[in-house]
């Protein structure tokens, strides 16, 4: 009765047996991850579908899961969908017997990608002039700063300042689209 709800989510929902090092997930996966599970072992899983480094901070929380430490995890990890880099957020809980001895491992995967895009885009437009791709006035002040300061007494230096006068006749009389132009 699940299984219309799981078709629907992008998000893989997994499962690690950690008796029979068996590694299962939904169907979701070929759709998230890009290609089949062509493994059951979660070492041979992780090697083949995530980025190298996001592999040994995965496999530590794995391993720290394992040996009792830690009982959830969340990572950002990165792997190459049909030749482009995707985000996905990998969630983990550990599953305790009566004796303390953890059975299972289990957890979502959740594609992120447009967020980590997103943000990407916004840390840019915080610094940056979108036309003109320059530092924007309090990024260029705030690195003007930092730069005065790496120079300590020193009291010598140039700042090349060029102001383009009546600008506003380009964009009045030509159009904005030429004045962006003639600015990149």
């Amino acid at each position: 009765r699940y299984r219309m709800a799981l078709d629907a989510i992008d998000q893989v929902i997994w499962e690690y047996n950690v008796e029979e090092n068996n590694f299962l997930a939904t169907e979701n996966w070929d759709k998230i991850i890009g290609r089949k599970i062509e493994a059951e072992d979660i070492s041979e899983v992780l090697e083949k579908n995530i980025d190298a480094k996001d592999t040994a901070r995965l496999k530590e929380s794995l391993d720290k899961c394992l040996a009792g430490e830690i009982s959830d995890f969340t990572h950002d990890i990165w792997i190459k969908k049909d030749g482009v880099k995707c985000c996905l957020l990998c969630k983990g809980h550990a599953i305790v017997n009566s004796g303390g001895k953890v059975e299972k491992l289990i957890g979502i995967l959740t594609d992120i990608t447009n967020n980590k895009n997103n943000e990407e885009r916004m840390k840019k437009l915080a610094y940056f002039d979108e036309l003109t791709g320059c530092l924007n006035k309090s990024s260029f002040i705030e690195n003007l700063d930092n730069w005065l300061k790496g120079y300590g007494e020193q009291k010598s230096g140039v700042l090349l300042f060029i102001d383009v006068d009546d600008f506003k006749k380009v964009n009045d009389s030509l159009g904005y689209d030429i004045g962006d132009k003639c600015l990149n």
